[in-house]
């Protein structure tokens, strides 16, 4: 997660999301009948859908937490 200051009262919040083979999961792909580029898609989808979804309600999260901390009023 990484936080840079755009102003004074604002700030862009990133949370990368980093995914690393391991020998398990290369052997789950190697037996299994999905080629790893369909799991692979199949994966982003995935996360992509998660983050649609849960993205604006961590982001309601963070601010009512700043607010509540701060004092800062929109």
């Amino acid at each position: 997660m990484t936080v840079k200051p755009l102003s004074n009262n604002s700030c862009e919040f990133t949370n990368s999301i980093f995914l690393f083979e391991t020998d398990a999961l290369l052997a789950f792909f190697e037996n299994g009948d999905a080629p790893p580029e369909q799991a692979r898609d199949a994966l982003q989808r995935a996360l992509d859908a998660h983050n649609a979804e849960e993205t604006p309600n961590f982001a309601k999260s963070i601010e009512r937490r700043t607010v509540s901390t701060v004092g800062i009023v929109n």
